[in-house]
């Protein structure tokens, strides 16, 4: 039986994984979602999403996407995409970011530097009012921002790798509904969410967001969809945003690539490491044309309990995390 420990349903994840394998779980606080694991003398900590076994350093890197991107530049110079840097503070700061989108015909993402699952990211923006009110949501969360190449990617991936070892591979799909030929969008979105709240997981959200995407296609959150007809409702791919995922057979990769992905996570320094990357068909088995968009040094356990249930495996990832890092 899942147990509810505290009000993070990545912290919940891990504890009862911990449980299923005997460890003892101590509830430090349930607000924060802070946790202690013992077996025998040995003892670890939870909080919310983040595992104790990352050093310092790596994982404060790790946060800052421009930070991270700039260190692996290094070793690997075309894996990761072009990036342009403004400070919260810089007064110049909008002219500088219609200037450069301007410079990459507004092909570009706006994101915030340290921020997770999607939030505050703006895809294409189509001219600089839209860029203005990206970097003004960007502000609203008193972060620095990040513009950086829009790559024109057929897949979006999260590649987990613990200890050096890939653990998990899952596809990453933006939030689509299929239509019943009856029911409208917004219905549709109601239905999906009946499994959602079952779990836990974040809600699909009908925002201006998902409307203003909606209308980009000639449509709105009342139009009824044909029957097996799958209408996306968002640009990007992120769980806590409406999206799903899809487990990818480990075997079916390319050693090659995994090898790749590996030597990123040994260069990051982290035990426990999600890399999001964007390219072709990694299960395909052919080398592809691929970028790494993101490193996460406290990679969300949640997406991975999704295709645990999906599998009628509940548990299953986390415990093998919690498994090889203990």
């Amino acid at each position: 039986m899942f147990r509810e420990y505290t009000n993070s349903l990545n912290a919940n994840i891990y504890a009862n994984a911990a449980r299923e394998l005997g460890f003892d779980i101590k509830v430090i606080s349930k607000e924060i979602a802070f946790l202690k694991i013992k077996k025998g003398n040995k003892e670890s900590y939870i909080l919310g999403n983040i595992l104790d076994f990352n050093l310092r350093l790596p994982s404060a890197i790790a946060k800052n996407k421009y930070a991270t991107n700039l260190l692996f530049k290094l070793s690997f110079p075309d894996l990761f995409v072009e990036q342009y840097y403004l400070k919260l503070d810089d007064k110049d700061k909008y002219q500088k970011a219609y200037d450069y989108c301007k410079s990459k015909n507004y092909e570009v993402v706006i994101k915030p530097v340290d921020m997770s699952c999607g939030h505050g990211v703006s895809i294409l923006p189509r001219n600089d009012e839209e860029v203005a009110e990206a970097i003004n949501n960007i502000i609203k969360g008193d972060n620095d921002i990040l513009i950086e190449e829009y790559i024109q990617a057929s897949n979006e991936y999260r590649v987990l790798i613990v200890k050096n070892q890939a653990v998990d591979v899952l596809k990453r799909i933006p939030c689509t509904v299929q239509g019943d030929g009856k029911s409208n969008i917004r219905k549709l979105i109601n239905k999906e969410n009946e499994f959602r709240i079952k779990h836990n997981f974040a809600l699909i959200n009908a925002d201006k967001k998902m409307k203003d995407y909606l209308k980009q296609q000639g449509k709105t959150i009342n139009f009824t969809p044909a029957e097996k007809e799958f209408i996306r409702l968002r640009q990007e791919c992120s769980f806590d945003q409406g999206g799903v995922v899809v487990r990818v057979d480990l075997k079916r990769i390319n050693p090659q690539l995994l090898k790749t992905f590996i030597e990123t996570a040994k260069a990051s320094k982290l035990n426990y490491i999600g890399l999001d990357i964007m390219g072709g068909e990694l299960e395909s088995g052919n080398i592809i044309c691929y970028k790494i968009n993101e490193i996460n040094d406290a990679a969300m356990m949640d997406i991975h309990y999704y295709a645990d249930l999906i599998e009628k495996r509940p548990l299953c990832t986390a415990k093998k995390v919690i498994g090889m890092l203990w």
